[in-house]
């Protein structure tokens, strides 16, 4: 089995300065259903619609979401696949709260003031 070393392990590539870090700008999510998707986070959550984008030779339908007041970010891009197979509830058999290990990330989490 190979050795996995820690991130701090690799030496750093001094040779170029790294781009400032400003935060996140998107996420991009898979959607069943691009309106309903998009109307929960405008009309329940408030957030702003950012644009929708009709289906083209690469991808299906797609659209953004953001809050409000993050206009150099898009926040939350929904790419529609109507077939996209459903996930469950994480894992509650084992100590605590975990997440399920098949699906391609644990949660989200919306800040809030």
């Amino acid at each position: 089995m190979k050795r996995m070393m820690p991130v701090t392990d690799h030496p750093a590539d001094v040779s170029q300065a790294a781009p400032p870090w400003r935060g996140v700008h998107h996420v991009a999510l898979v959607a069943r259903d691009l309106d309903a998707t998009i109307s929960f986070y405008r009309d329940v959550l408030g957030m702003a619609v950012v644009f929708i984008a009709p289906a083209g030779e690469l991808h299906g339908r797609h659209g953004a979401v953001r809050p409000d007041g993050e206009s150099d970010r898009t926040g939350l891009h929904f790419f529609e696949y109507p077939q996209a197979p459903l996930f469950g509830p994480p894992d509650t058999t084992s100590r605590g709260l975990r997440p399920r290990s098949d699906l391609p990330f644990a949660h989200l989490a919306r800040a809030t003031a």
